[in-house]
């Protein structure tokens, strides 16, 4: 009987002797005497691959899903951009003359396979003028980007007819038509249309967050000015302004304020030279009571040493 893991993995390290499932890679064996090929998985610690100079990368068949569907996985900023550049791009467009033809022909093929097949239009000739007219006006109301799936594919039917007919200047312009309306539909998709609309938002809200902070430091420089200036006020002003209900900001000759902002102001002030005073008051209190222990201690201590330097001078 033949034994399985003998054929399937190395005897020396373990490792598989056949390509995996999943992306993976393969190098010969480094254990003495062996120079199997094998195949492993070797990723790193923040979830990409790490590959070794001189192993190769297999990407097996279906392995590689590139989606704007977070749950079909989440895409880099750099691959989000470049899986959106490729969807905007197209199909590539061949620079020999003699392609273009075919390349017209077969692009209005696909996209009218993919139109036939859905269950709107299923039942419907796309190249009967009447029924045509009937596909656009169905797409209209179920899908604005299968509407304009249809519009590239007359595109592309009208730019290989004008191209047959030797009449290129209309074969590019309606070339052009087909690329454009393939830019719109892609604006369509499902996901992008979400991803660009809520990425607006966040961007707006941002920018929004932006404007304001600068607001926010204005409005911070100007109070620092206001309570620099308040400080100068007398008490009996300070108590007039406050209490006699009159608009503060025309006496202060302040601007970029509101006058609920200036009465703040001037309230914290009154505050702080209160809390001021109080403080003073207890740090004089405090001095007067550490002088009169100091005092009491000093005259506990003069009759001690007079009579200390008695006590010397008898001796």
């Amino acid at each position: 009987m033949e034994d399985v893991s003998e054929s399937k993995f190395c005897d020396q390290c373990g490792w598989s002797l056949t390509p995996l499932l999943n992306i993976h890679q393969s190098k010969k064996c480094n254990r003495s005497n062996c120079d199997k090929i094998i195949f492993f998985e070797s990723w790193g610690e923040g979830g990409g691959l790490m590959v070794e100079k001189g192993n190769k990368l297999h990407f097996p068949a279906g392995s590689i899903k590139i989606s704007l569907d977070p749950r079909d996985g989440r895409l880099t900023e750099f691959g989000l951009k470049g899986f959106i550049k490729d969807l905007f791009r197209g199909p590539e467009i061949p620079k020999e003359k003699e392609s273009f033809l075919e390349f017209l022909i077969e692009q209005e093929k696909l996209l009218d396979t993919e139109l036939s097949e859905l269950e709107w239009i299923n039942h419907l000739d796309l190249f009967n003028p009447d029924d045509s007219e009937e596909c656009s006006r169905i797409l209209k109301k179920e899908s604005e980007y299968y509407l304009l799936k249809l519009y590239q594919s007359s595109s592309y039917g009208e730019a290989h007819r004008a191209y047959k007919s030797n009449d290129f200047e209309k074969a590019t312009r309606d070339a052009y038509c087909a690329h454009v309306f393939h830019c719109l539909a892609t604006l369509k998709l499902e996901h992008l249309d979400k991803i660009i609309t809520l990425g607006y938002d966040c961007y707006h809200d941002m920018v929004t967050n932006e404007l304001n902070f600068d607001n926010t430091k204005k409005e911070k420089l100007l109070i620092a000015q206001l309570a620099r200036q308040v400080q100068n006020i007398d008490d009996l002003h300070l108590h007039v302004w406050l209490t006699d209900e009159q608009p503060i900001l025309p006496r202060i000759h302040a601007k970029g304020i509101s006058e609920n902002t200036a009465k703040r102001a001037l309230e914290f002030e009154k505050e702080r030279r209160r809390i001021a005073k109080e403080e003073s008051k207890a740090d004089r209190e405090h001095n007067l009571k550490s002088l009169d222990v100091k005092t009491k201690i000093f005259l506990a201590i003069v009759p001690i040493v007079t009579g200390a330097i008695g006590f010397l001078l008898g001796s």
